[in-house]
């Protein structure tokens, strides 16, 4: 049967038949850029988890390289994980090389060197106990497995007998709880789905668009077919092995805190064979030549393969072991933690900040207690939580100062301060005492005082007018707090400790709180010469 290919852009059901054409693959890659043309197919089944699936993708594609690359999808019940897994993985590439199994137990990797076609997508529905198993991690890193057992002869007796298993394939499952074993973690791609309100929006949008035009299932399935086209083009290719000339250039433009990490190794790895992956697509399209090295050929890959690459992974913080939710929980640590009033903060104050439960922000800290992230102090029974120096600098390292402390948190304290005031002047005009936490520019009761003969419509301006200046101080220094926020204090410049590049104070964390224009750093030292 002739492979096509349904376009049909107003979904009204006219259908337009194209042939999955080499070529016009190849120009539509070079107008777009390979992810986003993968990205756009995949739209139309899947609506949002624009990078998950993607990634999803490339892994499954992966299998047809000597190293092939494995994901596990971490998610709530009713996130979509099944869904991503059956568009992005089952649905999009050659059904042939598709081993799927809803559950396994972790001893019958032993026995399936024979069903598993070598170069397999290997699709386990729920983790489950594999996460412990030896087998699966030994597999995933060897392609092998090598067993000795005891098995009876013909005599009843037992005599010894090697089992060995070839299984080189990629292995796809989903899990409802976060993996664990940091073995297997190491080894795979964590992809989380997305829970958000936005994300449900979408979600549910799309099932009411499925439910009334029941025939899209049909016309994904046929939109499908250039994926797996390109998928057939990878099986057949003769060339499967990648050089990556440019190693040296990426190392360079890694963060120093990476290196504190073990598994960023592994990250790193992962990062390459997403490269390889796309290097490899792109030669069996014209677009990679190979050359031959020592009497074999490799493909040779381009920056432009690992630029691709580095939109759908955050290598900083997968180097660093973060998760997402980890990372958001970090920044959320920073806004609200202040060096002297408020050096920690409690789950609750979290819980308010990032909307998550209580039982997720306690396993989040924890984690990151035991990365070394935050520290964790007990008060009557309370946890409270504090960025460690590692935590400080990798989100000095990673983010600019007012990305971190956004603006509205400033204009925010500017109006709750003009309200204030407001209400101040009121309370003089009906002859009620000031409140004392009027203003933190309040000057000393006894300074500026007006004496009492002068009269009581005289000494309300006079207050009135005091108001407007302490208003235009909370302004002042409103717009001297989001300035400092982004250069620090005065002479900063020419102190030995600033970063000029990355603006930021070396040694200490000046950036968390920052200090009037008018007052200059008590630790400055000057750059030497």
């Amino acid at each position: 049967m002739a492979e096509h290919i349904i376009v049909d852009t107003n979904l009204s059901g006219e259908a337009v038949v194209r042939e999955p054409d080499r070529d016009r693959i190849a120009k539509e890659i070079k107008k777009k850029g390979l992810v986003q043309w993968i990205k756009e197919i995949l739209d139309l089944p899947i609506a949002g988890e624009d990078k998950t699936k993607v990634i999803l993708w490339l892994v499954a594609s992966s299998r047809h390289l000597d190293k092939p690359l494995h994901a596990i999808l971490e998610g709530k019940p009713a996130t979509g994980k099944s869904w991503l897994i059956h568009w992005a993985v089952k649905e999009s590439h050659f059904q042939e090389d598709i081993f799927y199994r809803t559950r396994i137990t972790p001893k019958v990797l032993e026995r399936l060197g024979d069903k598993i076609p070598k170069g397999s997508i290997f699709i386990i529905e729920q983790l489950g106990g594999l996460e412990a198993s030896d087998q699966v991690k030994v597999a995933m890193t060897e392609n092998e497995l090598i067993l000795e057992t005891l098995v009876k002869d013909q005599n009843n007796r037992f005599i010894p007998e090697t089992v060995k298993a070839d299984l080189k394939f990629s292995f796809i499952s989903g899990t409802v709880k976060p993996v664990k074993d940091q073995e297997l973690s190491s080894r795979v791609f964590r992809l989380e789905t997305d829970d958000s309100p936005e994300q449900t929006k979408r979600v549910i949008e799309h099932q009411a668009r499925l439910e009334a035009n029941p025939w899209l299932i049909e016309y994904f399935k046929e939109y499908m077919k250039d994926l797996i086209f390109l998928d057939k083009l990878l099986k057949r290719s003769q060339v499967k092995k990648v050089k990556i000339p440019f190693t040296g250039e990426v190392l360079k433009e890694l963060p120093e805190f990476i290196y504190q990490n073990p598994e960023s190794r592994r990250v790193i790895q992962r990062a390459f064979g997403l490269t390889e992956v796309i290097a490899l697509i792109k030669y069996v399209l014209g677009m990679r030549k190979a050359e031959e090295f020592r009497g074999e050929e490799y493909i040779i890959a381009e920056i432009e393969d690992y630029e691709e690459a580095k939109k759908l992974i955050d290598i900083s913080r997968l180097g660093s072991g973060l998760t997402s939710k980890e990372e958001e929980v970090l920044k959320a640590v920073f806004r609200l933690a202040d060096e002297e009033e408020r050096p920690a903060v409690k789950i609750s104050e979290l819980m308010e900040e990032l909307h998550l439960g209580r039982t997720t922000l306690w396993r989040i800290c924890r984690s990151l207690v035991a990365k070394g992230f935050l520290d964790c102090t007990t008060r009557k029974g309370i946890g409270f939580y504090s960025l460690t120096p590692l935590a400080e600098q990798y989100l000095l390292e990673k983010y600019e100062v007012k990305e971190l402390l956004p603006e509205k948190e400033t204009v925010e304290f500017s109006r709750a301060f003009q309200k204030n005031a407001k209400a101040s002047v009121q309370q003089k005009e009906a002859g009620a005492e000031p409140s004392e936490s009027f203003s933190p520019f309040q000057e000393d009761k006894g300074k500026g005082a007006i004496p009492s003969t002068s009269g009581k419509g005289e000494k309300v301006k006079k207050e009135e007018a005091e108001a407007s200046t302490e208003q235009k101080k909370a302004l002042e220094f409103s717009r001297n707090t989001m300035e400092n926020a982004k250069t620090s204090v005065p002479r900063c410049g020419q102190c030995k400790y600033y970063d000029l590049e990355r603006r930021k104070c070396t040694k200490y964390s000046l950036n968390r709180q920052p200090l009037p224009t008018d007052e200059a750093c008590s630790r400055f030292e000057p750059k030497e010469g």
